[in-house]
């Protein structure tokens, strides 16, 4: 049997026709995977919640270095009130009443949060107003609303609607900023805003930038505590960019309605329905915006402008920023915390009040503590009955080991520039006193000497 030859292993050439049709599919497959969109992931995106709270006006008193200026909204860089202003925001004692990390938006670190929780803060953290609050807020967040992110916004603290309007761009970059970012993590961002005195109408002149910006901002709830209802930002309120909002007013806040500088009608209003029709808001179904009158133990003038959104304000020893409220002992169970800390167990009232009574547009939430309880009931405002309509269960239980921790840990001090206007003050009463004593021991001695 012969052997086999020796197969030629060299390649034959390939033919030019079979070279095209080779050429011809690459081309195919190429365009294929060039111009035919990958299939789409229809996976919807995890929600998660930023909540931010907004500073009010700071030291609006401090207006009187430049009264002129201030009230026809003309202030630059030199003027001595806003001077003044930038010098107080830089002493960093601030932030031990307000919730305040710095300027701008300020992310709270989650590490922060489970320190509160368990009654670690570190010396750092302790003084400050924001991880007291947000822990506390975290807590009740988890059981009536959704936890999530937490912000400070900082902004310049002038008694000035055009500084009020510039700074809510910044806001409106900087929420922008964390939606997108949360968008390419896989998120759909919804936004909680909880704004303090004039920190409302900056979240409200949000819907302004966003009607010249158009960048699809959507604020899922704006909670105003103590905000100065003005017809600049009024009709802000009607626009969609808001899903919710709830204004909370007391009858004791002496600032909120006396806002007659900054506001070119210089009248300012406590409640949305004194400049507008609240039912045109009850018939909208996707949109719930209601007046909110708080009270303490059925009093309704408990609250003041300052205990709504700054920490310490109706401590019962002597208050900071030397506001005195009715409210003494009698909330204790929140103290030294600003109302405002409530905020997610009143969202969830309002939205339990909304199902029964859907045109209810104006609502008293009483803030009832006692010792040992702690309840927050509801009623129509205008029913002289005072019927609850709902209510909580018992948060004493919840709140109190970290409202005893926030109480020893937390340490209130005024800044500086108050120590120098307090020390001012008394400074003054004790050269009055004085001269009136020495007028009045003069008197006497001239009534001894007739006498003799």
């Amino acid at each position: 049997m012969q052997k086999p030859k020796n197969l030629n292993t060299k390649q034959r050439p390939t033919s030019s026709k079979t070279s095209g049709v080779y050429w011809m599919f690459a081309a195919i497959c190429t365009l294929f995977i060039l111009f035919i969109p990958a299939q789409k992931n229809e996976s919807p995106l995890q929600q998660k919640t930023a909540t931010v709270i907004i500073h009010g006006t700071i030291r609006p008193d401090l207006c009187l270095l430049s009264p002129t200026k201030t009230y026809h909204d003309d202030l630059d860089s030199y003027n001595p009130y806003v001077r003044a202003l930038d010098q107080l925001r830089s002493d960093g004692t601030l932030k031990h009443s307000v919730m305040l990390m710095g300027d701008g938006l300020r992310k709270i670190n989650a590490n922060t949060i489970n320190r509160f929780i368990h009654h670690d803060l570190d010396k750092a953290e302790a003084p400050l107003a924001a991880c007291h609050f947000f822990g506390t807020y975290h807590i009740l967040a988890k059981k009536y609303a959704s936890d999530g992110d937490y912000y400070t916004f900082g902004w310049n603290g002038q008694l000035s609607s055009s500084a009020r309007e510039q700074e809510a761009y910044y806001l409106y970059e900087e929420l922008i900023r964390i939606k997108e970012q949360a968008a390419f993590n896989g998120y759909d961002l919804s936004i909680n805003l909880i704004t303090h005195s004039h920190g409302g109408n900056v979240a409200l002149y949000l819907a302004k930038w966003e009607e010249e910006q158009h960048q699809g901002l959507c604020i899922n709830a704006l909670h105003m505590f103590g905000c100065p209802i003005q017809s600049e930002t009024v009709d802000y309120i009607g626009n969609s960019i808001f899903k919710t909002i709830l204004n909370y007013y007391s009858d004791f806040d002496m600032v909120q309605s006396n806002d007659v500088v900054s506001t070119q009608s210089h009248k300012s209003h406590r409640r949305i329905g004194d400049l507008v029709d609240m039912h045109t808001y009850a018939k909208q179904p996707d949109r719930l915006v209601r007046d909110i009158h708080l009270m303490v133990n059925q009093e309704a003038k408990a609250l003041s402008h300052a205990s709504m959104g700054a920490m310490g304000c109706y401590h019962y020893g002597k208050p900071l920023l030397f506001h005195r409220t009715k409210i003494k002992k009698g909330i204790a169970q929140i103290s030294p915390h600003a109302v405002c800390v409530l905020t997610p167990v009143f969202d969830d009232l309002v939205r339990k009040i909304r199902l029964e009574r859907p045109n209810l547009c104006h609502i008293d939430l009483d803030i009832i503590g006692r010792p040992g309880t702690l309840h927050i009931h509801s009623y129509d405002y205008n029913d002289v009955t005072n019927q609850n309509i709902t209510g909580t269960n018992n948060l004493h239980e919840l709140l109190e080991p970290h409202r005893s921790y926030t109480q020893e840990a937390w340490s209130p001090t005024a800044p500086t520039m108050f120590k120098r206007i307090s020390q001012g003050w008394n400074a003054t009463k004790h050269a009055i006193f004085t001269k009136s004593q020495t007028k009045l021991d003069s008197k006497k001695a001239n009534r001894l000497r007739a006498r003799s």
